[in-house]
């Protein structure tokens, strides 16, 4: 049987500079659910880390390759434990392999299109 665990709510505030990391190592060790902060009477909503631009691009690209190569949620394993430069890299090889095999695909489409055309006409 389920059994809950007690939770509580906890601010961690410190530098930015080790922000990432402090981040990153809760995340690692399971321990910490980390939900949006709104801004109350306890703590200022801050403001976000320097690559989060880049993440986020990284992740509508992504996206888009997994809607593009209609990967079901159940299909995925992956797991963001590589560095942003590595998912970044991966994603423009994947988005470049998908690009070039919707190219091939339609090519093949279009062959298959004339070869139809052409045996209807005999």
């Amino acid at each position: 049987m389920l059994k809950p665990y007690q939770m509580s709510s906890v601010i961690i505030t410190g530098p930015n500079s080790i922000q990432e990391t402090v981040i990153k190592e809760l995340h690692n060790l399971k321990i910490l659910h980390i939900v949006e902060h709104s801004k109350n009477e306890l703590a200022d909503i801050g403001k976000p880390l320097d690559n989060a631009g880049r993440l986020s691009e990284t992740l509508v690209k992504i996206r888009a390759l997994i809607a593009a190569l209609n990967i079901k949620k159940e299909e995925t394993g992956f797991e963001a434990s590589k560095g942003l430069l590595e998912i970044e890299s991966a994603t423009k090889k994947l988005n470049q392999e998908a690009s070039s095999n919707l190219d091939e695909l339609r090519k093949t489409d279009e062959q298959i299109a004339k070869n139809q055309s052409a045996k209807n006409e005999r």
